[in-house]
């Protein structure tokens, strides 16, 4: 019986073996989804950005528009994570996920709306 042959290869297939092993780690950290830490952090930073806008959970604001703020703005994050849930979101995505919930604003007649409430507040206060 004969010695087995050791082949090496050359460094132009070393480089096509290198560039194809990171393509498929970059394929599987697309797919990873974050774990359930970071998911509370997220999770936290909403209800804090919504507390924020409609001025804390004890303002008037708060109690009659939150589950419409907080709908709009998981309904919006869906949309831009393409996920079913915040807990779905990749870790790819964590960091943009997080910046993205801490500059989401209100759109449309939901915005107008607390905006005329909080004149309202305003203008009882007085």
């Amino acid at each position: 019986m004969g010695k087995s042959k050791q082949v090496i290869p050359d460094r132009r297939s070393l480089s096509n073996m290198i560039a194809e092993r990171d393509k498929l780690i970059a394929e599987l950290r697309a797919r990873v989804i974050i774990r359930s830490p970071e998911q509370k952090l997220i999770q936290r930073a909403g209800r804090e950005r919504v507390k924020l806008l409609l001025g804390g959970r004890d303002s008037a604001i708060y109690r009659r528009f939150s589950r419409k703020y907080f709908s709009s703005m998981w309904n919006g994050y869906r949309d831009k994570f393409n996920v079913r849930s915040f807990r779905d979101t990749r870790e790819s995505d964590f960091d943009n996920a997080v910046l993205w919930i801490g500059t989401w604003q209100a759109r449309g007649p939901l915005r107008i709306s607390a905006e005329q409430i909080e004149l309202e507040l305003k203008e009882h206060e007085e």
